[in-house]
């Protein structure tokens, strides 16, 4: 997500309805799953308040924490008249 914050905020800028689903692991995930033996601080990743940078490009936005309300949270994008993260 971090080399598509540009496509996000020209998105917003133009009120374009699209909805984006970020899956954050939290982890630089090929250098973790190519070997299992990289240090933590070698792989993971600062959490981002993703919400926040909707937001503050005019988008919305929902977090997610349990698969369960995932089908929730797309209907809520769904009904979103503007870019939704």
């Amino acid at each position: 997500m971090l080399v598509h914050g540009a496509e996000t905020q020209t998105a917003a800028q133009y009120n374009l309805d699209i909805i984006y689903m970020v899956i954050n692991t939290s982890y630089y995930s090929a250098s973790y799953s190519n070997d299992r033996n990289n240090l933590k601080q070698l792989t993971s990743l600062p959490t981002h308040y993703w919400t926040k940078f909707a937001k503050s490009l005019g988008g919305d936005s929902c977090i997610v924490y349990h698969f369960d309300k995932i089908r929730s949270s797309i209907k809520k994008a769904s009904k979103s008249m503007i870019t939704f993260l």
